[in-house]
């Protein structure tokens, strides 16, 4: 019964062994990944506050378009006002 019992757990050591040695490249695959990434993260950092950076701008273009509307609205109300202007001095002349 003895030698039964360390026959299966040979087995079973044997089996643990071969299943460790078919999942260590797999392992060894999985971090030399996660180091490729940890370093593309870092060169790809300061790009990311880069653009975050000149994004900012943005904001400022939606307040400029709304500043540029009003001195549209006010440059036409010009225009008519010399139309007319012009209109009466013509009449006058």
């Amino acid at each position: 019964m003895e030698q039964r019992v360390l026959i299966a757990w040979g087995v079973f050591l044997a089996l643990a062994y071969v299943l460790t040695l078919s999942v260590l490249p797999v392992l060894f695959r999985v971090i030399a990944v996660a180091n490729k990434i940890a370093r593309n993260s870092e060169r790809t950092l300061p790009a990311a506050v880069g653009i975050v950076n000149h994004t900012v701008c943005i904001a400022d273009l939606r307040t400029t378009e709304v500043v540029g509307g009003k001195i549209l609205n006010t440059a036409q109300a010009l225009v008519g006002g010399a139309s007319s202007i012009a209109n009466r001095l013509e009449k006058l002349a």
